[in-house]
This record gives C-alpha cells, structure tokens and sequence, in this order.
C-alpha cells in the first residue's frame, strides 16, 4: 500500500466521526487524542505506530498498523505509562479480551533513575 493508500483507509475507518482532526505531514498521520496521540510515521520500507510518550512499534504490514491507529482511538485499547519520577521509564498498549486487559507490547526505555519509586497513569482515548 501507498502512503495516500494509507491516509486513505485511515479516512474511510474514521469517517463517521467527523469530529476527528487528522493531521498530515509528508512522512506521517497524527491525531491528538483526547488521553494521548496516536501517530503514523511512513518508513521508507514500513510503518512506525506512536502512542503517547514512548510506546511504538514497527511494522510491515499497513492493514496491522491501520488496525492498531484505530483501535487506539477508541476505549478497546488503554496505554499505562510508568515513571520514575519525572523520567519516562516504560509503556504497556494493552487490550480488552473477554473482560480483562491483556497486554499487547511493552516499550521500555533502556536508562531511567529505577531508585526513584515508580509510579504509572492509566490513559485511554474516546474518540470514537
């Protein structure tokens, strides 16, 4: 698939929810979400997803990365960011299965203060 290919899709998921202002650049897609922002970046061979302050995956397929930027739009996906004070430390994208959270992926930066007592924030957009 194409960027505008993309783009595209990514229009016809959302069009019922005219309410939604998508952002566009040369190389992305963005929208700033009511709990956090959900970006498309296009790679020159793949897609990178980011959500919030430091969860992102990389991806070949489009029709995966158009699934998750939807999805995380909506309250079937919630994003803990954890913290060591102010220091970002990692994110959890989960997902609701059956009644409970699961998991999906965990980002984690590599340095963060780990004596400073961790803390964390739930976020979950409503957007659609």
């Amino acid at each position: 698939m194409t960027r505008e290919e993309v783009i595209k899709k990514i229009r016809e998921e959302l069009s019922k929810h005219e309410n939604l202002e998508i952002l566009e650049d040369s190389n992305s897609v963005r929208i700033e979400g009511d709990a956090f922002k959900v970006e498309l970046v296009f790679e020159k061979y793949k897609y990178l997803l980011n959500l919030g302050q430091g969860w992102f995956i990389r991806s070949f397929s489009p029709r995966t990365m158009i699934e998750h930027f939807v999805k995380a739009l909506s309250k079937e996906y919630r994003l803990i960011e954890f913290y060591r004070g102010r220091f970002y430390q990692k994110s959890n994208l989960e997902h609701m299965v059956d009644g409970k959270w699961r998991i999906i992926s965990t980002t984690y930066r590599p340095f963060y203060p780990f004596w400073i007592k961790e803390t964390s924030i739930v976020l979950q957009n409503n957007l659609i």
